[in-house]
């Protein structure tokens, strides 16, 4: 089977991806080379946000990207929409394939009341269904929200997790191919 490379930044692409970073800091990170994978962006010496935030923005369009969305909103639903029971029976049908919708994911999330187990469950019903946010990666803000409900570690460890479900997604990718 036939599979679209995997993206490459250059400084350029990255400079032009509404990064918060100065060209100089980009020049400094990409240090002489070329361009840089998904893989080595993941692995720069910047804060775990910035470095989910510009793999997403990389991987946006690109079968990897959808890979990765699924991983992180099935380990975030399970978690957090699956125990509760106002959202159980869309949680189970969105984690079998079921229905993916979001007019289903917007009902759930409507159905929730109450309490910080219902907002988690809710949330990561907004999440699944893109019913908050308006950028390509909004999945992923509310997945880490939704995950992090506490101090800033805990925001720092869902991001960490996204990582890991960016790298698992690019494993499974190249491995398909």
């Amino acid at each position: 089977m036939a599979t679209a490379p995997l993206p490459r930044w250059t400084v350029a692409d990255a400079v032009e991806s509404d990064s918060c970073y100065a060209k100089l800091h980009i020049l400094e990170l990409w240090a002489g080379r070329e361009s840089l994978s998904v893989l080595e962006v993941l692995d720069l010496d910047i804060p775990v946000e910035d470095r989910m935030l510009s793999a997403l923005r990389m991987i946006h369009g690109h079968p990897v990207g959808e890979i990765a969305r699924i991983l992180t909103l099935t380990r975030v639903i399970t978690a957090y929409a699956l125990p509760y029971e106002a959202t159980r029976e869309w949680a189970k049908r969105w984690l079998s394939g079921e229905d993916r919708t979001f007019a289903s994911a917007e009902v759930a999330r409507k159905a929730v009341s109450g309490g910080a187990l219902a907002a988690k469950a809710a949330g990561a019903a907004s999440a699944a269904g893109g019913a908050v946010g308006t950028t390509k990666w909004a999945w992923a803000s509310w997945a880490a929200r939704v995950a992090s409900r506490g101090p800033l570690e805990a925001l720092e460890a869902e991001r960490s997790k996204q990582i890991a479900d960016v790298r698992t997604a690019i494993q499974s990718y190249e491995g398909a191919s």
